[in-house]
């Protein structure tokens, strides 16, 4: 927000820098003239109208014409903080307290942004307003919440992106994107690499599914800057599917994705009961099913797909959950392929979303775009068209700073802590030297619509922090 330097103290600026720093980029004055282009999506009307008018508030040298147009985001895309802490700024700037206690309890109700608390000058502001115990409420909401635990250390330097659980034996593999390959964590603690990077074809490889049988894995691949050693004068790589034998890593299909004019990243992808596959598609915006009978693929394309990433299967109601990053959740149910946006509930955020798993009757997500990374216990209507509430399950910013996938085990659910992805874009992950922590969510069993889970093999993920890999 240019406007803030000239608006605020120096140590306020410092303390909410962050504002300025997140989702949308900074638009030019002449964006405040641009007509808001509207496709008959409410979600995506709606966020189209929030998010001009948060790049015009932005661009304005006028305080008080920025509260003016924040004031128009948050009304119009309530579920994005960060509309909401960016007018907490403007509140302070224009001396609007009302309007700044309404920001802060939006905060705290979405359990964000705890940058707020921590800057002195801003709270000698608010103690002389009578508005202190504001800053307890706050702090308590953004407290760390030391729910899971490591259970398994990845090696360095291979940079994982995808993780699945066999559900049959409870091994737990993980995806590489700089070595193009798939580890698997053995019960004897050691990490095994399939080699898939032996075929040319597989280049990063972003996700990875078992299938149902056990006997093979669906990984999803493309090519990708960190992807080491991709050799001189190799043709282009496409981005495609693999199907990979489990005990050797050999490939024994490749499907390469339709044609996309942007490009591929295929983040995620389920194996689906029937054999066909799902794949999301956060380039393309698009997601893809491989129709394996038929051995064709059909695109799947709505007008909310901004940035798909995680998905998650509900089976018994043939519906997949999807996160977009930018619009929130969608269901799209496999009969007929009919897409919908699953309702928030009021005062929540469901924005930023990475991984998804479905564990036991409830969703858990990986929230990594909103600026505070936590993990999410999502838990929604039975007809899987409304959220009913959110909560944090898990929120450690010493062991999971950057948290990205999950995957879904026989008692609980396992997250990747510390994904590389941040410090690449900052330009200096490329050696990844840390190994990758995975941290283990341990769930109890619940009873749901006269169902219960019934546990499977024992998970061996305690022995897997061996951070040293084997060939099969």
């Amino acid at each position: 927000m240019p406007y803030l330097e000239d608006a605020l103290s120096v140590g306020t600026v410092r303390a909410l820098a962050l504002a300025a720093a997140l989702c949308l980029p900074i638009a030019s004055a002449s964006a405040q003239q641009q007509r808001i282009s509207m496709v008959g999506d409410a979600a995506v009307d709606s966020a189209s109208v929030a998010r001009t008018a948060y790049r015009e508030a932005r661009a304005t040298a006028s305080p008080h014409d920025a509260a003016r147009l924040l004031l128009r985001a948050t009304t119009a895309w309530p579920s994005q903080p960060t509309y909401w802490l960016a007018q907490t700024s403007t509140s302070v700037a224009t001396h609007d307290l009302d309007r700044f206690r309404r920001s802060v309890a939006a905060l705290v109700a979405m359990q964000q942004a705890p940058v707020l608390g921590r800057d002195s000058l801003l709270r000698s502001w608010i103690a002389r307003t009578g508005s202190e115990g504001w800053f307890g409420d706050f702090e308590r909401a953004v407290a760390p919440v030391r729910s899971a635990v490591p259970t398994a250390h990845a090696p360095a330097p291979i940079f994982v992106e995808g993780i699945d659980v066999d559900q049959q034996s409870g091994r737990l593999y993980a995806t590489s994107v700089r070595s193009g390959s798939v580890l698997r964590c053995e019960t004897g603690g050691t990490w095994r690499d399939l080699e898939l990077a032996r075929d040319a074809r597989i280049q990063a490889v972003f996700a990875v599914r078992v299938a149902p049988d056990s006997a093979f894995l669906w990984v999803s691949s493309a090519a990708h800057a960190l992807r080491a050693n991709t050799g001189a004068g190799q043709p282009a790589a496409l981005a495609g599917i693999a199907r990979v034998r489990v005990h050797d890593g050999a490939v024994v299909e490749w499907h390469v994705l339709p044609r996309a004019d942007s490009g591929h990243m295929p983040g995620d992808l389920l194996a689906l009961p029937n054999g066909d596959v799902l794949v999301s598609d956060s380039d393309a915006a698009q997601l893809y099913l491989w129709r394996a009978r038929e051995s064709t693929w059909r695109v799947i394309s709505h007008v909310a797909f901004r940035s798909p990433q995680g998905m998650a299967l509900v089976a018994e109601q043939r519906v997949v959950l999807v996160a977009d990053y930018s619009h929130g959740l969608y269901r799209v149910h496999l009969d007929g392929l009919a897409i919908s946006r699953i309702a928030d509930a009021p005062g929540t955020s469901v924005l930023g979303l990475d991984g998804l798993a479905w564990h036991d009757g409830q969703l858990y997500a990986v929230q990594n775009g909103t600026g505070v990374p936590q993990l999410l216990a999502i838990t929604l209507s039975d007809d899987l068209r409304a959220v009913r509430s959110v909560r944090v399950a898990d929120r450690q910013s010493d062991l999971a700073p950057a948290p990205s996938a999950v995957a879904s085990g026989s008692d609980g659910v396992i997250y990747v802590g510390n994904s590389p992805w941040e410090s690449f874009a900052a330009g200096d992950a490329a050696p990844v030297s840390a190994p990758t922590a995975l941290l283990r969510l341990a769930i109890s069993p619940r009873s749901r619509r006269g169902t219960r889970t019934v546990a499977v093999t024992p998970s061996p993920l305690s022995s897997c922090n061996r951070s040293s890999a084997a060939s099969p």
